[in-house]
């Protein structure tokens, strides 16, 4: 193999591994992005059925509490 050869082989290795570290950092980026707002809409339904469990709760306390002095 001659010296040029070897030059553009070796170059040729080099812009391929720059070339697929590319497309892991594009890809890690973008999966990372959906996966933070797909997150945030989880927490914010999980915070909204929590404060609506909170709610049922309250009103099924309040309602023992007005059938237990309604009597």
């Amino acid at each position: 193999m001659s010296k040029f050869e070897e030059k553009f082989n070796n170059q040729m290795q080099i812009w391929h591994k720059t070339i697929i570290d590319c497309i892991a950092n594009s890809i890690a980026a973008a999966v990372y992005t959906a996966l933070k707002g797909e997150l945030s809409k989880i927490t914010s339904a999980l915070l909204e059925l929590n404060n609506d469990v909170l709610k049922l709760n309250l009103n099924k306390l309040l309602n023992e509490v007005k059938t237990h002095y309604a009597k």
